[in-house]
């Protein structure tokens, strides 16, 4: 089971960390509710594994982790790092 520990603070935040290294991707909520999950837009795919590791290095200052979804590359879901190590 999934669950997503995410504001709207922190979207910010990973949004920001994405421009500042100037890759092509944003973060954005499922209907306005990130307890569905995040859904990750992008204009190009080659960089995704660098962005999915700055969107990492911004949620591991609050202990959180990213889970991707197997069937959906926009689609990401946010763990606690203490979850995750208990799977």
């Amino acid at each position: 089971m999934y669950q997503t520990f995410v504001d709207v603070g922190m979207i910010e935040d990973i949004n920001r960390a994405l421009r500042d290294e100037r890759l092509p991707f944003e973060v954005h909520t499922y209907s306005g509710c990130a307890a569905c999950g995040l859904r990750l837009e992008w204009t190009d795919e080659t960089q995704r594994k660098d962005a999915l590791n700055v969107i990492n290095s911004v949620l591991k200052k609050r202990f959180l982790v990213l889970v991707e979804n197997e069937t959906d590359p926009h689609m990401l879901y946010v763990n606690s790092r203490f979850d995750a190590f208990n799977q």
